[in-house]
């Protein structure tokens, strides 16, 4: 088949070269427009989106590209790798946010319309997962990505996939994460949420804690619960140092971090607040 491959970054870089191996012809990619990915493919050939009316493919494939693709006038199919289950979670980050939230993590791939994430689903693919590095989840997501390449292809090709419809009335559209939200100036959450976002953050941008506006990176966490007889309180307050852990207090105990940095008991750090636990 000849493909067209649409969007940056290591996984469809890595797609490519899966096709090849496989023997389609790559008839070249449209980059993801403003995406600095160094492809490191020589004989790659790159077109731009208006390019996409006059080009001859048997089928495109898109992944990692943030803008919409009008296929009116567009003469094959294309299909999306979303990281993802859809219909419930569509958009930017859909792993990260089902992580977090512990909804179902794994990809999808739908034949696009021209509206985000809506058209019909061809293939799906969900993982196990527990309280693990979300890095390892997400390089697992991205190999069975690249390992379902010639299922697809071939499904595709033969036109014996079964359409699922991409519709419910509790899908979520998610934002994309940057590096920014993993500093931490809110202390209001539940232990886990910091213990998923020490995870997702750990192995890449780091996560942080802010004081007087500066960053301290987090370089372990644990926590402690605890249900004290208190109405008011203050949050993320730093209330105890004991074996290189700070102990700074939230709604149900304590967040317990090993900061690159020492802060002295009695810190306020940024994002402190009162806290009434009768409206939690």
């Amino acid at each position: 088949m000849k493909i067209l491959f649409i969007g940056s970054g290591e996984v469809i870089e890595r797609m490519v070269v899966k096709s090849r191996e496989l023997g389609h012809e790559v008839v070249g990619l449209i980059k993801e427009y403003g995406n600095n990915y160094d492809f490191k493919i020589n004989d790659l050939t790159f077109f731009r989106i208006e390019d996409i009316y006059d080009l001859t493919c048997d089928l495109g494939i898109v992944n990692q590209y943030r803008f919409l693709i009008n296929i009116d006038n567009v003469d094959f199919p294309i299909i999306n790798y979303h990281s993802g289950i859809l219909p419930q979670n569509r958009g930017f980050s859909s792993n990260l946010m089902a992580y977090l939230n512990h909804q179902e993590i794994g990809f999808s791939v739908n034949l696009i319309n021209n509206f985000m994430d809506e058209g019909e689903i061809v293939f799906f693919k969900k993982i196990e997962y527990d309280q693990e590095n979300y890095l390892s989840i997400s390089e697992k997501i991205y190999k069975l990505m690249v390992n379902s390449i010639e299922k697809v292809i071939d499904s595709v090709r033969k036109n014996n996939f079964v359409l699922k419809q991409n519709s419910t009335s509790k899908y979520i559209y998610n934002t994309k994460l940057h590096s920014g939200d993993g500093t931490l100036k809110d202390y209001s959450f539940s232990p886990k949420f910091y213990i998923k976002m020490f995870n997702i953050y750990n192995n890449g941008s780091g996560l942080f804690i802010s004081h007087n506006e500066k960053k301290i990176r987090v370089t372990d966490i644990k926590y402690s619960d605890l249900d004290v007889d208190q109405t008011f309180f203050i949050i993320g307050s730093v209330v105890n140092f004991m074996n290189e852990f700070h102990w700074i207090r939230i709604p149900k105990g304590y967040l317990k971090l090993k900061l690159e940095n020492y802060i002295k008991i009695g810190t306020r750090l940024d994002g402190f607040q009162w806290f009434e636990k009768n409206n939690q």
